[in-house]
């Protein structure tokens, strides 16, 4: 075999040559540039911990909060009594909001600060994990009293895996610290005072958006209130339960009204007469001098008059006396007294015999007594049961709130991660921007669930009673939690405790009972009028008015009279009407008693479906937010070694955050429920224990 060199040859293997170079120059290019990214990324934590530039600070930093103070001077002194083996790791830092907080700790990550909250843990101190301005961060400058670089070099960094497994405990455990599962205190409250400490009780804070319990907090005191408690504030300060406390004693005194009827009157009187006139017959005998005919008169009566049960009324004339002197010689003597002691009785023996109409009266006053105590204690009913939704909804928001805010800081972690990865080339634009979008959107989601917590707390506070006058910013803080207890729902035996318990049936039987006793005094009036009349007097004559008066209680002399007297409207028109008016009242308060009676039965059922389907509810929507939880945590690892893009994590956590909510309002409406049935049953007042008196 021969080869044969020509020109034709070399010329190919000169350019093979440096097309060879070329090709293994691109390959070192493409090999070395993800490992010195990787390798950039995985130094970067050092780097930062050991030497940071303002320029270098990330956006936000983790922190530890212990308090909050209204003047600077009381958190520099409150940060000077910290132990010694604190104040390293503290610092003061002023809020937007102009307020002075004592402060541990600068971490990158929530993470980091695992080494602090050991050390706080220990110490007894009640701490909520804020968020951190890196710009208001000044040594020595009144933003920053003390703080230590070498503090954060000391703290353990702890590893993906421990975020991963706490990743949706933190949202559902609502009142324990991140990480370190210490329990926060549910009432911190601002004892009065301008300069008093605050802990404010939250996982976590973004300091740009404060929940409204919180900034209540700032102004006022907290009031922490279990669901009793609520209640019993709401029977000595709610203002319809104070107007409905006024009907009992109207009409208690109503019904005392009626009982005056048959009362003894005292009747007196006093007339004077002067007669002056021409005389006009021989029996009169005038004035000599003028011929006129004169006389004067008075007379003087006293007695007691008595109403009787039976329809009669007994009248005693006890003073009757008569004076006349006259110029007339007829009159003997002249001038002369005359005095009568009568005892009279008169007696219906038909219409209002037996006292008809006052009876009725009383009877119809003894039911409205009735009817009062109920309608107080429908209306203590109602208030209960608005006071426990509105707290139950104030549960519920209060868990949005911190859900949302949960949700929120979750979208700013994302945000922060891929600011990072994309200074380090390992993200693009898009997912930075679709993060961004993301925290505004659940920025809003944040900022409706306060406004909706403080709509729900101002309602709680005027069903409690609160004014303008006496509500300085108090926050009230139910300390109640939700439950899913269930309860024995028989449908038939509550329909029937409902019937005989709820204050409207009750109510609803009074006005039929009254009605009856109008039908019937109705009919009795129908009756024509016939009364009895017998009087008898012991009468008297004389010149001096005492000796009168005297002889008229030992006189032989009297008078007397019986008769009888009947009156009857003819056609009895109006008598009619009246009667046919009660019958059509009868029929319209039976048939408003029926009404209330399947109104009743409607809400029992009602109750007891709506609390069968909210328990279905609960259990699917449980099993939803389970199965969320366990998808976001698996997208979350994915995410974090690259291996999924930032909008399926997003979705993930939207997925998560719409069941968790779900289901927290499935067991706020659930307890809404049970104390809807409590009220349907007509039972709310006894299971509260409070009697009506």
């Amino acid at each position: 075999m021969h080869f044969t060199m020509t020109d034709n040859y070399r010329r190919q293997k000169t350019l093979l040559y440096p097309f060879f170079l070329l090709c293994l120059s691109l390959a070192a290019v493409i090999w070395a540039v993800p490992a010195l990214c990787l390798a950039g990324e995985n130094d970067q934590p050092e780097n930062r911990g050991n030497g940071m530039s303002r320029e270098s600070l990330p956006a936000v930093l983790y922190s530890l909060q212990i308090s909050t103070y209204t003047v600077e001077s009381d958190a520099r002194q409150a940060f000077a009594d910290l132990p010694g083996d604190l104040q390293p790791h503290g610092f003061v830092y002023k809020t937007d909001s102009g307020y002075y907080t004592v402060r541990f700790g600068r971490a990158f990550s929530r993470d980091e600060l695992h080494f602090i909250e050991a050390k706080l843990a220990g110490k007894g101190y009640d701490y909520i994990m804020v968020r951190t301005d890196p710009g208001k961060l000044r040594s020595g400058a009144g933003e920053i009293l003390q703080t230590s670089a070498s503090a954060l070099q000391k703290q353990p960094r702890a590893g993906t895996a421990t975020a991963q497994n706490g990743y949706a405990t933190e949202a559902e455990t609502g009142k324990v610290s991140p990480a370190s599962g210490k329990p926060v205190s549910s009432a911190g409250g601002i004892p009065p005072g301008q300069n008093s400490t605050r802990t404010i009780n939250s996982t976590s804070l973004y300091e740009d958006d404060l929940s409204e319990a919180q900034v209540f907090s700032r102004v006022g005191e907290h009031l922490n209130l279990s669901l009793e408690e609520a209640i019993r504030m709401a029977i000595d300060r709610n203002s319809d339960i104070k107007i409905a406390s006024f009907l009992s004693p109207i009409a208690e005194e109503e019904k005392k009204s009626t009982q005056t009827v048959y009362d003894p009157s005292l009747v007196a009187g006093n007339n004077f007469y002067r007669t002056d006139r021409p005389i006009q017959s021989k029996l009169e005998i005038g004035a000599e001098e003028t011929e006129l005919f004169l006389e004067d008169k008075w007379d003087l009566r006293a007695g007691v008059r008595q109403p009787l049960p039976t329809g009669g009324t007994f009248s005693l004339s006890v003073l009757d006396v008569d004076h006349l002197d006259s110029s007339s010689d007829l009159v003997i003597p002249n001038p002369q007294y005359t005095s009568r002691l009568t005892l009279e009785l008169r007696q219906a023996l038909l219409k209002e015999f037996g006292d008809q109409t006052n009876r009725s009266a009383m009877e119809i006053a003894d039911i409205n007594l009735s009817i009062s105590g109920m309608e107080f204690r429908r209306t203590m009913a109602n208030v209960i049961r608005e006071v426990g939704t509105y707290y139950w909804r104030l549960v519920f928001y209060a868990k949005q709130v911190s859900i949302s805010r949960k949700y929120l800081q979750d979208a700013e972690d994302i945000y922060q991660q891929l600011l990072y990865r994309e200074q380090s080339g390992l993200a693009d634009l898009l997912d930075v921007d679709r993060a961004l979008a993301s925290v505004y959107d659940r920025k809003a989601i944040f900022i409706k669930a306060n406004t909706e917590y403080k709509l729900a707390m101002d309602q709680l506070k005027l069903l409690l009673g609160f004014t303008p006058e006496s509500d300085t910013g108090t926050a009230v803080i139910p300390t109640e939690k939700l439950s899913r207890e269930e309860v024995e729902l028989d449908a038939p035996a509550l329909q029937e405790e409902a019937l005989l318990n709820r204050p409207e049936c009750i109510i609803a039987n009074g006005r039929v009972s009254a009605v009856e006793i109008r039908k019937k005094l109705a009919k009795h009036m129908k009756l024509p009028t016939l009364d009895a009349r017998a009087m008898y007097a012991f009468n008297a004559l004389g010149e001096d008015f005492g000796d009168t008066l005297g002889d008229t209680y030992f006189s032989d002399n009297g008078s007397w009279a019986v008769g009888l007297e009947f009156v009857w409207p003819i056609g009895g028109r109006k008598a009619e009407a009246e009667y046919l008016k009660t019958l059509y009242e009868e029929r319209q308060s039976q048939a408003e008693l029926d009404k209330t009676s399947r109104e009743v039965i409607f809400q029992i059922n009602s109750s007891v479906t709506e609390i069968k389907q909210l328990l279905k509810e609960i259990e699917a929507v449980e099993n939803s937010r389970e199965a969320n939880r366990r998808l976001l945590s698996r997208e979350k690892s994915r995410f974090e070694i690259r291996q999924v893009n930032i909008h399926s994590l997003l979705d993930a956590q939207d997925d998560y955050y719409f069941a968790y909510r779900t289901y927290i309002r499935a067991i706020s409406n659930y307890n809404i429920s049970l104390l809807k049935l409590q009220w349907a049953k007509g039972t709310i007042l006894q299971d509260f224990g409070i009697a009506m008196q």
